[in-house]
């Protein structure tokens, strides 16, 4: 029997305030994904099924109408409230520390979402895996999401407009990568399969 994937619900957390935010109710979203709304909302050490948190974040989308709302939340939600990222920053003092301590905490937040460094020739290349298939309903809002978090920590960490070299797009969907393209100008993009 393969282990049941897990996320913290500290993510989900965030999203759901942020879609309040929005004046988008959840409590159809939470209906429709059987995810346990208070559990969700209240419990800092509450984890739930990786499918679960895909499918709350597609019908999200769906909701809305908006294609790219994953990098709309991602650019939004609170760091301060998702713990992978402050325990990372509390422990390094450099950016190479940062991003080996956010690594290792991610893999810590989510049990089979692989996170690891690549060394490259002019730098290194920091990767996530899912561990839902990639068309799953959700991964195009997860991908975005975490891409924009991974931008916003990164700038956090080394202060001004840093920019990646390349955003490799292995999930999102087309309709969104037109608008992702405008924010992220003179990135290389990359529909790669990874």
């Amino acid at each position: 029997m393969k282990p049941l994937a897990l996320v913290h619900a500290s993510y989900l957390a965030e999203i759901d305030r942020w879609l309040g935010g929005l004046g988008l109710e959840t409590g159809p979203i939470y209906a429709r994904t059987g995810l346990p709304r208070g559990h969700v909302r209240e419990d800092p050490d509450f984890f739930v099924p990786t499918r679960l948190a895909f499918e709350f974040c597609a019908e999200a989308e769906r909701l809305s109408g908006c294609p790219d709302l994953g990098w709309d939340a991602g650019g939004s939600v609170d760091l301060s409230r998702l713990p992978a990222f402050v325990d990372a920053r509390e422990r390094s003092g450099d950016v190479g520390t940062f991003l080996g301590e956010l690594s290792d905490e991610l893999r810590g937040d989510t049990n089979r979402m692989p996170v690891w460094l690549r060394p490259m020739p002019d730098g290194a290349a920091f990767c996530f895996g899912l561990s839902v298939g990639r068309d799953a309903p959700g991964s195009s809002f997860v991908e975005q999401h975490d891409v924009h978090l991974f931008l916003r920590s990164m700038r956090q960490a080394l202060g001004g407009e840093w920019m990646p070299s390349t955003v490799r797009w292995s999930r999102t969907r087309r309709e969104a990568l037109e608008r992702l393209e405008r924010e992220l100008p003179g990135v290389a993009f990359d529909r790669g399969s990874h």
